[in-house]
């Protein structure tokens, strides 16, 4: 028995070592697999999980690059930055109440359900924060505060907004800020971006990207120029803590601002134009009616380069009421961004009538001595056109004569005599195909090239495959047909004659600005003409403008008193509506010109009425002619 039970307890003792060799062996492999696993997670994926960690207390906050400002050409500013408070959201990690979101957007004034459509686009990139507002008022940003503790992840930061110190001066020239909505537009802004990259690339800059919700340029300068304008966003990596509130900032890269433009314009002159006009306008409503005078475009061009000396459009309105982006709901209805001097199509009626004469006298069916009797009408087949003064009519005028009193009689045979010229070298052709010839060469047909987007330029009318009726043919002579231009080819057309049939391209930039320092400057560019149009006929044309301002002219009240001879036109078109529209176009001074201009009124009557009065305030203003005393100028 006891050598059994000797047995028994060493068969016990050997197993409970086993045991324990077992529990060891356990507690080795456990704690090499934990050895392994820690070894793992600091050596091989440590450099990930310090990520994810600092992840949830580090955010990447852009910081808007200042835009660049916009000068007038001698410096004045017309578009700075200035700073102001943004409101934006960053992910915390989990998705927002609808509270919060509802606590926002009735806080910020935002439109129900809004923030949802940020959050849409920002799919996909939640490490960066959600722009709400920008400009919040000192009353939001009080309410924010007060209500932080329950909107996680809000973000209160100072950003640059666009600010323009004049107001509403030249709006439309220099155009306005907003977000990009649509993937559409977005896509047009960086298909945008090749004519810049020399530039950009002489600057030492990338292109720079374009994302939903960026604010950029929409209209004018500020579309056109954006890429320059823009400039180059920062980061900054900002700790927050569990509530998305920044604690500290740990580093910064400091934004790029953007390049400055420094414009032809100049701003008194743009002020002068801008208060004749309105002025003008208001005198001829009291005069005639609400329904005169419903809308306007003006532009006054430096004769010798093109530059564009001012621009008006009106109705106008103030690009202040974006500088943060989004267009502020009470002035949704007041915003007019069509610019009529660039987009608006007008018919020319008597302004054509240079036009005319040039292809009449280079055509050889004239010449300035010829006289052609007005009785008041002109007979066309069956039916007549009258002049516009009526019988009795001018009586015997010459070229000289007939621009300065602006006779349709006279014009009108001048059209008879190249239509029957045309059609007898070419069955198919007409009056309009002559007088295209010429035209494409004064600005009159396309574009004219100006650096501003969306530009709708006319074109001088063809025959092509369709019969024109001698009547309709022959009223081209007196631009009262097929023609539409703008504003700014009218413009272009008057400084050509001016200039003796040197047409220079318009522009805005004068010079491109990398802080202080000049990176491009404009070169006047004169566009190579093919019509080879004789001194002489211009001699002739400019007197007839000369003469319109003398006494007898359409336009001598607006000019009788000033010191400077001025050639001018006037214009009054027919339209599918009533009243008539009102064209001016001239140039200053005569002898050495170095402003020419184009004014349209629409529903303004006539040109004489309603376009001269606002070229004398121009020219006053440009040659700094003392005023008349009170009581003098013209009735």
């Amino acid at each position: 028995m006891r050598i059994t039970n000797s047995t028994a307890e060493g068969r016990e003792r050997q197993a409970t070592v086993r045991r324990s060799y077992i529990f060891l062996l356990a507690v080795a492999v456990l704690f090499g697999l934990l050895i392994a696993r820690l070894g793992y997670l600091q050596v091989t994926r440590g450099a990930h999980y310090e990520a994810l960690a600092r992840g949830n207390r580090i955010r990447l906050v852009p910081v808007s690059a200042p835009r660049g400002e916009l000068l007038d050409r001698h410096g004045e500013l017309l578009a700075t930055t200035r700073p102001a408070f943004a409101a934006s959201l960053v992910y915390m990690g989990t998705a927002y109440t609808e509270q919060t979101l509802q606590t926002l957007e009735e806080i910020l004034d935002l439109e129900p359900g809004r923030i949802r459509v940020l959050l849409q686009q920002q799919r996909g990139r939640w490490y960066l924060p959600i722009r709400l507002k920008t400009d919040i008022s000192p009353e939001e940003h009080t309410r924010l505060e007060e209500h932080r503790h329950e909107l996680p992840g809000l973000v209160i930061e100072v950003t640059p907004i666009r600010e323009y110190p004049q107001g509403s001066l030249a709006a439309h020239a220099l155009g306005r800020v907003g977000t990009v909505n649509t993937e559409a537009q977005r896509l047009a802004l960086l298909s945008h971006r090749d004519s810049f990259s020399e530039l950009l690339r002489l600057a030492g800059l990338e292109p720079p990207d374009y994302e939903l919700n960026d604010i950029t340029g929409l209209i004018g300068l500020e579309r056109q120029y954006d890429i320059l304008l823009r400039g180059i966003d920062g980061v900054r990596e900002v700790e927050v803590d569990s509530r998305g509130t920044p604690t500290h900032i740990e580093r910064e890269n400091e934004p790029v601002p953007g390049m400055s433009l420094k414009l032809t314009v100049d701003s008194e002159l743009q002020r002068t134009l801008e208060d004749a006009l309105a002025a003008n306008m208001q005198r001829i409503k009291s005069l005639r009616g609400d329904h005169y005078a419903t809308s306007a475009a003006a532009v006054v061009l430096d004769v010798r380069t093109g530059g564009v000396l001012a621009m008006a459009s009106v109705p106008g309105f103030d690009p202040n009421w974006s500088a943060s982006g989004r267009l502020l709901p009470e002035y949704v209805a007041q915003v007019e961004e069509f610019n009529r001097v660039t987009q608006g199509l007008y018919i020319p009626g008597s302004t054509y009538k240079m036009m005319t004469a040039i292809t009449a006298l280079e055509q050889g069916v004239v010449d300035q001595a010829l006289r052609v009797s007005c009785s008041g009408s002109y007979r066309i087949g069956s039916s007549s056109i009258g002049c516009w003064v009526g019988a009795p009519g001018h009586g015997a005028v010459n070229m000289v004569d007939a621009i300065k009193v602006s006779c349709n009689v006279y014009f009108l045979e001048m059209g008879a005599r190249l239509r029957a010229l045309a059609r007898a070298a070419n069955p198919n052709s007409g009056l309009v195909d002559l007088l295209t010839r010429y035209a494409v060469d004064f600005g009159l047909d396309g574009p004219t090239g100006i650096d501003l987007p969306f530009e709708r330029a006319g074109r001088s009318p063809v025959i092509g495959d369709r019969t024109w009726y001698a009547g309709e043919d022959i009223q081209c002579a007196i631009g009262q047909s097929r023609q539409e231009y703008s504003p700014l080819q009218l413009a272009v057309y008057s400084a050509t004659i001016a200039n003796q049939g040197v047409r220079m391209t318009p522009y805005l930039v004068e010079e491109i600005l990398q802080g202080d320092e000049v990176i491009w400057r404009a070169r006047p560019e004169a566009v190579a003409t093919t019509t080879d149009v004789s001194s002489q006929t211009y001699d002739i044309v400019r007197r007839g403008m000369l003469a319109a301002t003398d006494p007898g002219g359409t336009a001598y009240w607006s000019f009788y008193d000033l010191p400077i001879k001025v050639g001018a036109k006037t214009g009054t078109a027919q339209t599918a509506t009533s009243p008539t529209d009102g064209l001016f176009v001239g140039f200053a001074p005569y002898d050495d010109p170095e402003i020419a201009w184009a004014i349209v009124v629409k529903h303004g009557e006539s040109g004489s009425l309603s376009g001269a009065p606002v070229a004398r305030e121009v020219v006053r203003a440009f040659f700094g002619l003392v005023p008349p005393p009170a009581g003098g100028g013209a009735p």
